[in-house]
């Protein structure tokens, strides 16, 4: 029996991903414009063997409508079901960022990116221009990082208590793409009668914060070949703008941020040389950010780290022969603050290699390699830890395509390890898996028609357990009536062993009917049959679905 219906209705206006319309362009574009789709589908699904794992029937209704003022784009997201859900908030995200020649005008909900180290990418509540008259730039924002969230005892759980968190943020360049130079600065601050909570309970209450973060960028393009690009940032963090214990180290601050004890400041800086000529390239970076650093106008920084990283690219062999590859040296505790040093070695190669018009290969080499080394003291073997992991790929093809039929063959093999050169764990956290796959295609472009044979193998072996999968698969795919009307069928079958094992296969039918360019319909039929070894520990079963489904685009 079907459950009493549930009728939900979602409703999404996000203004947020609208693009900077063109003002210059206004008169050109049409005052209002209606676009988008509809789409109606009706599912039934049976099972044997096993419990069913969803209603016999269920229908679903899903619209995409567009709206579009003066060149502005509103999309509009519904779905309508009989399935239970819940949705609040239809009015979430709004933006707008109307653009007049070199003149862009920020409002409502943005991610503006200034600076990586400034305001890069949070979301931002307020508004914004942005100015690029020739090689000079400038950018102001003003608004809203946060919005003040109170304990709620209702809840059930306990969220953490926190501040309204105002930002000002502006950036000045001059440059054009070849060389520039930029600065940007970025000051947040948490407003403390925001909130009403003054509790002590730490689990749900934080301190009123304040931040000021500061950055240049800079590119030389000395030639066609050699560009020097480099960045960095300065950020002062007060973690607590309650506390009264001063700083003197800091005073310098004090007139811009509320500077005290709990004041940190940070520094990070990277630096890019690259050397490029027609079939030869080298781009060396360099990272060094400190332990601890954030801003408040970057969701996440991946601190405390040192990397260094070699990329050389050539081609030979007129361009037949293409050559890449990477070596990197990382590792933390730049100020040996952390009991154990975390060095990472990673590096890869590639090679691709036309060998005719028709066959080609290519080759992947990847390592990814991990040691923490003791800085107080010397610790159980036990516990030391040291991996890496290596994947080995080799993916040959070849295409033949002529004026009647075409003929692809694709293949790879795959070996990837992941081991752990302690001795003490090393039989307990080595890991092996094989992978190979090979499929041919055979169309015959005139009569619309398609073959498909796929095979693949796979392998697993962890802690003395082995896992392997083998299978196939058909297809076959016809074009009625100029395309119109298409028909297609699918059949995979795959047999896995381990401790135990099952056989599965999978069949599939499709039809789909274009009526014209408003208009489709489309059935689908899946079939799937599990036969294990052993019915004792998993029962053997078959489930069918059915699908029909009609798309209206306008």
């Amino acid at each position: 029996m079907l459950k009493t219906f549930t009728l939900c209705i979602f409703l999404i206006i996000t203004f947020a991903s609208l693009n900077a319309q063109d003002l210059s362009t206004l008169s050109s574009q049409k005052p209002i414009t209606f676009s988008g789709s509809l789409e109606l589908r009706g599912i039934s699904y049976n099972a044997e063997g096993i419990p069913a794992r969803r209603n016999p029937f269920t229908w679903y209704l899903f619209g995409a409508p567009t709206i579009s003022v003066y060149g502005i784009t509103i999309p509009f997201t519904f779905a309508l079901s009989e399935e239970e859900k819940t949705y609040s908030q239809p009015f979430n995200r709004y933006g707008l960022s109307p653009r007049y020649k070199w003149i862009t005008l920020h409002l409502g909900y943005r991610n503006l990116n200034f600076s990586p180290y400034t305001l890069g990418g949070h979301t931002l509540y307020g508004a914004g221009i942005e100015l690029t008259p020739g090689a000079f730039r400038f950018g102001a924002a003003y608004g809203r990082l946060n919005k003040a969230t109170e304990l709620d005892t209702n809840l059930g759980y306990v969220r953490p208590v926190s501040f309204t968190r105002k930002v000002y943020a502006v950036k000045t360049g001059f440059g054009r793409k070849g060389s520039f130079i930029d600065f940007s600065f970025l000051k947040a601050m948490d407003d403390s009668n925001s909130v009403s909570y003054q509790g002590t309970d730490t689990a749900a209450f934080v301190n009123p914060a304040a931040n000021m973060a500061a950055s240049a960028a800079l590119r030389l393009q000395f030639s066609s070949k050699l560009i020097l690009e480099a960045d960095g940032g300065l950020s002062l963090y007060t973690n607590n703008m309650r506390s009264v214990n001063p700083i003197k180290e800091l005073d310098l601050y004090k007139h811009i941020l509320p500077v005290n004890l709990s004041t940190e400041k940070y520094m990070a800086w990277s630096a890019a040389l690259t050397y490029k000529q027609k079939y030869f390239s080298l781009k060396t970076n360099y990272k060094w950010v400190e332990p601890g650093f954030k801003s408040m106008g970057v969701y996440y920084f991946n601190n405390d780290i040192e990397q260094i990283t070699f990329a050389p690219s050539a081609q030979l062999l007129k361009s037949r022969l293409r050559i890449s590859g990477s070596l990197g040296l990382q590792h933390d505790n730049l100020r040996g603050q952390k009991a154990m040093r975390t060095d990472r070695t990673i590096w890869s190669a590639n090679a691709g290699m036309d060998y005719t018009r028709k066959l080609g290969l290519d080759l992947n080499l990847s390592n990814y390699a991990m040691s923490a080394t003791p800085q107080v003291t010397l610790v159980n073997q036990k516990y030391k830890l040291t991996n890496a992991s290596r994947t080995y790929s080799a993916a040959p093809r070849f295409i033949h395509v002529t004026k009647t039929n075409s003929h692809s063959v694709l293949g790879n093999v795959t070996l990837a390890e992941m081991t752990d050169a302690n001795d003490s764990t090393t039989a307990l956290n080595t890991i092996r898996t094989q992978l190979a796959f090979i499929s041919y295609n055979l169309g015959f472009q005139q009569h619309n028609l398609n073959f498909t044979f796929t095979a693949n193998s796979s392998s697993t072996e962890f802690r003395s357990n082995r896992t392997t999968y083998t299978g196939f698969g058909l297809g076959i795919n016809k074009g009625f009536y100029s395309n119109k009307l298409q028909i297609g069928s699918n059949a995979a079958f795959t047999t896995s062993k381990s401790q135990t094992g099952s056989d599965i296969l999978n069949l599939s039918l499709q039809l789909q009917y274009s009526i014209n360019k408003h208009h489709r319909l489309h059935l689908r039929w899946l079939m799937t049959g599990n036969r294990p070894v052993d019915t004792e520990l998993a029962p053997a079963y078959t489930e069918n679905t059915g699908e029909i489904g009609y798309h209206f685009s306008f």
